[in-house]
């Protein structure tokens, strides 16, 4: 036996790991691709134990390894199948019910096990068809995570073309101010925020205001989705100007992330003798890893610590998928996390909160970029910073609220609790600093599709570049401003445009009432 074992035929590992490999570059923009680790080993494991298992009692290594590959195609597409049928339409939601969906999965198991262990004849070339197939489920997300690393660690730092106009001169005699850009992810306008929820922010922007931020009340964002709006508020313009930058490097506009990464905005700090400043986004796309000062939470041990969101879809692409919606007490128990997988996205968000205070003590002039998932959801943070741990907030698909009133007092609650930690960031770090820092902070876009574009911006700015904001301004011009009224650059404004997709957006419905939308100006 131990002969035999020796021998066992290693396919199924290749239907163990494609599947979280496949999810994994399908998922890749919104997750580290370290998740995929601790899954696969835990895959690999199982399928190991599975397969010896079927070796011993079978006594047939070649059907035994066929047996274990079938129950992998079986296991990982049933949640995939599942979630299918839910979705076309009310028969399908019929269909899809674990009751319907189990035994039928159960019956292929059944039926495929009988023929691979009394019928099939040709063990051998059933086995290299495996081996052929296993090989070419690797393939395809794996050139495509290979296209997203090389992407991504493509190097575009360093303007060397600019224009005079654009060059930075700030004054020699005057010091260096800290440049802090704070992203609060799906933070929107306060008038949007009172029409979709009926929360009044105006303690909010009074209280900016107050510590001398100017809010534009008819601000919009440029883009609709978070990597397009980073982009152009960090490189000064708009994406059809930016994709021909990267055209010209031999780049394409997949690649637009890299000037996330190394923008416009960072680079000309940088060369003033600016240090960097990063948090850890949980994001590649906007993690500056390479900055001079980069904070991240410890993190637990990749085979230690709670279940990760990207975990959590792995199961419920899974037949794991039956045990977390089975409503034995036990089950539910021991799957909590599961269907639960916010842990470790809390921890990072407290942790951004909690440090972005000592970003101040840093020594020098520094460019402090700060990209935090909140009011995004999963809605974890009540206003008073407790943990909620009531699941109506984050059981629903993608850990999303379960109905309206969850959405609205999750929404809402983060948002408030966000505006209590900003607000004594801001008056601690102006109080302390010798130099006024300049501050922009701004949401990446709205939360639905009326909304999509109302975003919060604000912004505290020396005298000298008050009079280039205005009430419609978008992100795309914040630092036009900031460089030609501190720094002594000629950029100029640009026309304000918003696009929703990848379409220009003229409605009017999009602006505050009583506001101008300068793109029809």
């Amino acid at each position: 036996m131990i002969y035999r074992l020796r021998r066992l035929p290693l396919h199924p590992g290749l239907f163990a790991v494609a599947p979280i490999l496949a999810l994994l570059a399908h998922n890749i923009v919104q997750v580290e691709a370290g998740a995929a680790l601790r899954p696969a080993v835990v895959a690999l494991l199982a399928t190991a134990l599975l397969q010896i298992g079927l070796t011993i009692a079978s006594r047939q290594p070649g059907r035994a390894a066929l047996l274990t590959t079938w129950f992998l195609v079986l296991f990982f597409s049933y949640g995939h199948v599942y979630i299918a049928l839910r979705g076309t339409g009310e028969l399908g939601a019929a269909i899809a019910r674990h009751r319907f969906l189990a035994p039928f999965y159960a019956a292929l198991a059944l039926a495929g096990a009988w023929y691979l262990l009394r019928r099939l004849r040709a063990v051998d070339r059933a086995a290299q068809l495996a081996y052929l197939l296993g090989a070419a489920l690797l393939v395809v997300p794996g050139l495509q995570l290979a296209d997203h690393v090389y992407r991504l660690t493509r190097d575009v730092s360093g303007e060397t073309d600019l224009p005079p106009e654009e060059v930075l001169h700030p004054d020699p005699a005057a010091p260096l101010p800290d440049v802090y850009l704070i992203i609060a992810d799906t933070y929107m306008r306060s008038d949007a925020l009172q029409s979709e929820f009926g929360y009044d922010n105006s303690w909010f922007v009074d209280g900016l205001e107050s510590l001398g931020f100017y809010v534009p009340s008819c601000s919009r964002s440029n883009y609709s989705y978070t990597q397009a709006s980073l982009a152009a508020v960090l490189n000064l313009d708009y994406l059809q100007v930016l994709t021909g930058r990267l055209l010209d490097r031999g780049l394409d506009a997949g690649s637009i992330w890299s000037l996330i990464k190394h923008s416009r905005v960072r680079d000309q700090l940088e060369a003033l003798g600016y240090s960097s400043v990063a948090f850890d986004t949980g994001y590649d796309w906007s993690r500056l890893a390479d900055a001079d000062v980069y904070l991240s939470p410890a993190r637990t041990s990749s085979l230690l610590g709670v279940i990760s969101p990207f975990e959590a879809l792995v199961l419920r692409t899974s037949a794991a998928s039956i045990l977390l919606d089975s409503e034995f007490k036990l089950t539910a128990a021991a799957l909590h996390e599961a269907n639960y997988p916010v842990a470790r996205h809390r921890q990072r968000q407290e942790f951004i909160l909690d440090e972005l205070p000592q970003a101040a003590s840093f020594p020098g002039p520094k460019f402090v970029f700060v990209h935090i998932l909140v009011p995004h959801g999963p809605y974890v943070f009540a206003p008073d910073g407790s943990f909620r741990t009531d699941p109506g907030f984050y059981g629903g698909p993608l850990s999303e609220p379960i109905n309206e009133e969850y959405q609205r007092e999750g929404y809402t609650g983060q948002v408030a609790y966000l505006n209590t930690r900003l607000l004594a960031f801001f008056r601690d770090t102006i109080a302390s600093s010798e130099v006024p820092p300049i501050f922009v902070l701004m949401g990446d876009h709205g939360l639905r599709d009326d909304n999509r574009l109302q975003n919060l911006l604000a912004l505290r700015v020396p005298a000298s570049s008050v009079s280039l904001l205005y009430p419609s301004m978008t992100p795309v011009n914040a630092f036009r401003a900031v460089f030609d009224g501190v720094f002594g650059a000629h950029y100029g404004l640009l026309p304000d445009q918003s696009f929703l997709g990848g379409d220009y957006v003229t409605n009017h419905a999009e602006t505050a009432p009583g506001c101008i939308d300068q793109t029809d100006s």
